[in-house]
């Protein structure tokens, strides 16, 4: 597994951001869900014009790793049968009204 979820590398003007699950393809966890942002924060700087985010390995992401879900925000299921928006941290603000 690997050590960081996301890698960040800056050159010059432009910068990399990793996502580093590739032995899961890249499936968003809840440490990569707080990694980013902490990502984004720190290449956040006057020098860089672009940021690029790439998956490591094979695939970009494979979308969201539901088996890496908390035991909390498992119980939290939307309509569909999956989890809402705010067991990923997304306030209920973000979501689109019906």
């Amino acid at each position: 597994m690997a050590e960081n979820p996301i890698k960040v590398r800056v050159e010059g003007e432009i910068a990399y951001i990793a996502l580093n699950r590739p032995e899961k393809r890249n499936a968003i966890n809840q440490a990569m869900l707080r990694a980013l942002p902490e990502a984004i924060d720190e290449v956040d700087r006057n020098e860089v014009r672009a940021i690029i985010i790439y998956g490591e390995g094979q695939a970009f992401s494979a979308g969201i790793d539901f088996t890496s879900l908390s035991n909390d925000s498992a119980r939290r299921v939307g309509r569909a049968g999956g989890p809402t928006c705010s067991a990923f941290g997304a306030s209920s603000r973000s979501r689109r009204r019906r």
